[in-house]
């Protein structure tokens, strides 16, 4: 609330006067949302190769989505790590810590298993939120890009794709490509 000596208008003359983002979030602008616009490219690529399609889900959700997948005493429950907040109906919202638990909730709400088939193969890609102490590299607004392979006794694909990622054993033709797109960015 203003107080009695400030007025709304020199209010906003104050904080108008530096404007800065939010501790631990920052902006993506040119050349860097390129890049990013570029990754994603590169991992939508990667996805499709292994049968894997493309989910969005709310950036909130329910707080009790986060409660079951994480339990009570998870470290991102425990340490309040969410951005939790109550809407005009009384209803706890959470903006999203991680993309498991809406994608679960998204298979379950929408019979996802019988629509598409098993395994139903999906990836995400988008910001997240966790309130923790910002540092280097670990911000409180992140970009994530992750799978789910739901319904697979064996979770082969997975590790599959996460071994491919993780050696770099990826089409290099195709990551090259995208260092050169991004370079002639940056130039």
């Amino acid at each position: 609330m203003v107080g009695a000596e400030e007025t709304v208008g020199s209010l906003y003359k104050r904080l108008m006067a530096h404007p800065q983002a939010p501790r631990g979030a920052s902006d993506v602008y040119p050349p860097d949302s390129e890049l990013l616009s570029a990754l994603e490219a590169l991992a939508g690529t990667l996805f499709d190769r292994y049968g894997y399609r493309r989910i969005e889900t709310p950036t909130f959700e329910h707080t009790d989505v986060f409660l079951r997948t994480f339990g009570e005493t998870s470290e991102v429950v425990l340490d309040k790590e969410m951005y939790t907040f109550t809407d005009r109906r009384g209803r706890s919202l959470s903006l999203r810590p991680e993309g498991t638990a809406p994608v679960a909730r998204a298979f379950v709400e929408h019979n996802l298993g019988s629509k598409l088939g098993l395994p139903v193969r999906l990836f995400y890609s988008g910001w997240f939120y966790r309130y923790e102490r910002p540092q280097k590299a670990r911000q409180r607004q992140f970009h994530q890009i992750g799978a789910e392979c739901i319904g697979s006794a064996f979770t082969s694909l997975y590790v599959s794709l996460q071994r491919e990622i993780t050696s770099g054993s990826f089409d290099l033709a195709l990551v090259s490509s995208c260092i050169e797109s991004a370079a002639a960015i940056k130039a």
